[in-house]
């Protein structure tokens, strides 16, 4: 090892405060994770025992703002803790290694013995032996608590001694209420959440119900919970002055935030290109050095799935992957997503054909990194007898809506009308993509294990939850901008035998019971406070 380097990566970690402030992100606004990662923290600093913490998620949506406002929490800075805050695409600029920085943490570990360490560490994915890295500094150096961000679990690799020691938190793209807040709070206030009653009440009416008219009951019960979070968020935040309810303005602010960017931050707007980000954006899409929000998503998924990828596969065998991509391969992975976020249902087959040159096993190991880095979901078919079928091709959409509008908007083959407004196609089908995001979310987040499904059959919905311990608790959900009809949820229902259906719709403003097909149809705001 260089002890110049060493020490050079010492005064660097010394340099915390500066390397924090020229970071010049946004520090106002918590999101909920915020709260979640300073009861860490608060834990940390009563018990001292040591603490890692890993947090993964999509380019762009925040995880560098998340760990400046940690590493200013306000426990922290009064405390007699020492922070350090470091990004790891440093290290190939300094040309130093993993190992040099796990030696520069424990020579200032001789030089503050009786200091608590917080230890900020962003871009983790940049170097592929970071998780054993990680794992020396959490095994080697005492009252540590170590917090380490990556741009997806495609690169955030632990292995089973590290898995052990860390706790995976998962940073997801912006919730509603986030949005709202984020471009709407006056000045020096707080996002106001929706309280956690109210949340766990949806939940468990939308998703643990042991009937249909057991939903509608709990979900009416809901309504003055509801009327009161939307009346205090409702002071909280700048609008303009309009005569009609803001039950009504609040339709409007669930269009911009499913089909305007608004699942990601407003700051990644706010960014700038560089060389080297503009030159990985297709030469198909004009950008400028200032980002707009399609650039800006564009730029961030094509640094994942050819800088990420490229990254997990020269590096050493990651469990998940065995299977190898050739670098033309690779670099066909934006060509891919473009397919997708242009399609509805297709079959591999056609979709191969589609892209040329390219064999369905090959396709195949391609969907997997997508997959694997996060940015589609993948929703397996159910066969006739609503069991998981390996036959039919599964639904791909998008780890948020704001990719899919991104690719589509910049797709040379879609020609889109000069207009705000998106078609109703394009708009489905993001609405789908932030339903997916949230129920995916809930279902990781649950102790019952359950997987999302869809049902492939001609006029079937767009989910169906299926419960391992139970499969006739299955619940199907159809979702629509403006759905007057209950059909394809009461279809599933007849070949599935599930309990029953919802309609996700911002067509209506309260819930409605539909006996006749079993279903409830729920507004589209009471979906988004889950």
């Amino acid at each position: 090892m260089d002890n110049l380097k060493i020490n050079q990566l010492a005064e660097a970690l010394t340099q915390s405060d500066q390397t924090v402030a020229d970071l010049q992100v946004e520090t106002q606004h918590k999101r909920q994770i915020y709260a979640t990662i300073s009861q860490h923290l608060e834990r940390f600093l009563q018990a001292k025992n040591n603490q890692w913490l890993v947090i993964p998620g999509l380019r762009g949506i925040g995880k560098t703002t998340l760990l400046a406002q940690l590493y200013n929490h306000p426990s922290a800075v009064d405390s007699n803790i020492a922070r350090f805050y470091f990004s790891l695409d440093e290290l190939s600029f300094m040309n130093a290694s993993m190992r040099e920085l796990v030696e520069a943490f424990k020579l200032l570990r001789q030089k503050h013995p009786k200091r608590p360490f917080l230890i900020c560490l962003d871009e983790v994915h940049f170097d592929p032996r970071w998780s054993l890295g990680c794992k020396l500094i959490f095994d080697q150096i005492p009252d540590v608590m170590l917090v380490c961000t990556g741009s997806s679990a495609l690169s955030l690799r632990l292995n089973p001694d590290s898995a052990r020691r860390a706790l995976l938190i998962k940073m997801h793209p912006l919730f509603l209420t986030e949005y709202v807040a984020m471009r709407h709070l006056k000045t020096n206030s707080q996002i106001i959440q929706p309280p956690l009653k109210l949340v766990d009440d949806l939940r468990l009416a939308l998703l643990e119900s042991s009937s249909v008219d057991e939903v509608y009951k709990q979900l009416t019960d809901c309504q003055q919970l509801i009327n009161n979070y939307l009346e205090s968020l409702q002071k909280s935040l700048v609008l303009p002055q309009v005569d009609y309810p803001f039950k009504s303005r609040l339709n409007q602010l669930m269009e911009e935030y499913v089909n305007d960017y608004g699942t990601m931050p407003p700051s990644i707007l706010r960014q700038r290109l560089d060389e080297q980000q503009l030159a990985i954006i297709n030469q198909q899409i004009p950008v400028s050095s200032k980002l707009s929000p399609r650039a800006a998503i564009i730029g961030a998924v094509e640094q994942t799935v050819i800088g990420d990828t490229m990254k997990l596969l020269a590096s050493p065998s990651d469990s998940r992957v065995n299977f190898q991509l050739q670098a033309a391969t690779i670099n066909r992975l934006p060509e891919l997503l473009r397919a997708l976020a242009a399609s509805d249902q297709i079959s591999l087959r056609s979709l191969a054909t589609q892209l040329q040159d390219i064999q369905q096993p090959t396709l195949r190991m391609m969907l997997k990194v997508l997959i694997m880095s996060e940015l589609i979901i993948e929703i397996p078919a159910l066969g006739s007898l609503m069991a998981h079928s390996n036959t039919k091709t599964p639904k791909y959409l998008f780890g948020t809506p704001a990719i899919r509008q991104a690719l589509v908007s910049a797709s040379p083959n879609i020609k889109l009308a000069h207009t705000n407004r998106l078609s109703g196609q394009l708009r489905g089908r993001l609405l789908e993509d932030v339903v997916a995001m949230y129920l995916g979310r809930i279902l990781d987040e649950s102790e019952d294990k359950k997987q999302l499904r869809y049902d492939s059959k001609s006029s079937g919905a767009d989910f169906i939850i299926v419960s391992e311990a139970n499969r006739n608790k299955q619940i199907v959900i159809e979702v629509g901008h403006n759905k007057q009809t209950a059909n394809q949820v009461s279809q599933t229902l007849k070949r599935s035998g599930g309990l029953y259906g919802l309609v996700i719709t911002p067509a209506v403003d309260e819930p409605r019971l539909d006996i006749v097909n079993n279903a409830v149809y729920v507004p589209l705001s009471y979906f988004l406070l889950i």
